[in-house]
């Protein structure tokens, strides 16, 4: 019946269309499990005939630095 199989709905029936919406908020982890918290200028690019393309990101002061002290990358010895 209706869109499901592919045909019309049979008399007496009415299209329902709705479109169900999800918040999501797209992140980028340069550390697994550490999301980037500055937000990056994208430049995006395509080839001439359309299919290739190339998107760069440009952070400006990325907090990937501000986590490397945390990654003990340094010891003290006891």
């Amino acid at each position: 019946m209706g869109d499901r199989d592919g045909r019309r709905p049979s008399r007496g029936h009415k299209w329902r269309w709705w479109t169900q919406v999800a918040a999501v908020r797209p992140t980028i982890q340069f550390i697994q499990g550490t999301d980037e918290q500055t937000i990056p200028d994208v430049r995006l690019t395509k080839s001439q005939d359309g299919k290739n393309g190339v998107a760069i990101f440009t952070f400006e002061q990325p907090s990937v630095f501000d986590s490397s002290a945390e990654l003990g990358t340094s010891r003290a010895s006891t």
